[in-house]
């Protein structure tokens, strides 16, 4: 195990005033729109349920989990993001810890029902070793639903060559970092994997994917998109991912 936290805070603590805006107590639009009820269709039930929402920024995810029943503590790597969801939802009785999702040091092991990573995934540099923890802390029969932007389409680009749109991309199975300025020009870094290392790494440990939903958005920065071709596009290349994946008894 290693700890990162006091070298990788700052990535996020810069931004948190910005994501805080941005997402507020409900999640942005794509959230609300597009990926929250999917991610929750595939969680179901979860009262009473004990629940991880790792990385989970300023708390508004875990405050949506609590208002269903669960039982949820929330980890993120920021100091400043958990300062916020302490303020806004820890009063409700969320318990939230600053940790590196790459070692939950402190947090017992086979404890958690669930584990939610919602869009967090590329935004973690050691996602190998926050796998191996998740893996750790989870209960054999728990379950993990994570879910990040598409592979194919947070690093292609959109062209337009007559009336038609395509999509550029110069690699996909090589892993990299790039800037994302998603939350103003305190740009965070990001990072690409391809859809072969998540399922590798799932597999290695165990886990067997039970759902796996490719997300088409309608919208372009939250307007209904009108463009005919453009919204063919849209719906052919996927702009989000989410998976589940249920941790099994290993059988020798």
């Amino acid at each position: 195990m290693f700890n990162l936290l006091k070298n990788k805070t700052s990535n996020w603590d810069r931004v948190a005033k910005e994501y805080d805006e941005l997402v507020g107590d409900s999640g942005d639009f794509n959230h609300k729109t597009y990926i929250n009820p999917v991610v929750l269709g595939i969680l179901g039930n979860v009262k009473n349920y004990n629940i991880l929402d790792l990385a989970c920024g300023q708390g508004y995810f875990s405050k949506i989990l609590h208002s269903k029943g669960a039982h949820v503590v929330g980890v993120d790597i920021s100091e400043k993001l958990i300062k916020i969801a302490e303020e806004k939802f820890g009063q409700v009785g969320i318990k939230f810890l600053v940790r590196d999702a790459a070692n939950m040091e402190g947090v017992a092991s086979n404890q958690f029902d669930y584990v939610v990573c919602n869009m967090s995934f590329h935004d973690i540099e050691h996602v190998s070793e926050t796998i191996d923890e998740i893996s750790r802390v989870i209960q054999i029969g728990g379950k993990l639903v994570f879910s990040i932007p598409h592979p194919w389409t947070h690093i292609g680009e959109t062209v337009k060559e007559g009336d038609n749109y395509y999509l550029k991309m110069e690699k996909y199975k090589s892993e990299f970092e790039f800037e994302n300025h998603l939350y103003g020009e305190k740009g965070i870094i990001s990072y690409h994997r391809s859809l072969e290392y998540y399922v590798k790494k799932l597999t290695d440990h165990k886990f067997e994917i039970t759902n796996f939903v490719e997300i088409s958005t309608e919208h372009a920065k939250g307007e209904l998109v009108q463009d005919k071709n453009y919204l063919e596009y849209k719906k052919e290349f996927p702009s989000f991912l989410v998976v589940g994946a249920t941790k099994n008894l290993v059988v020798y």
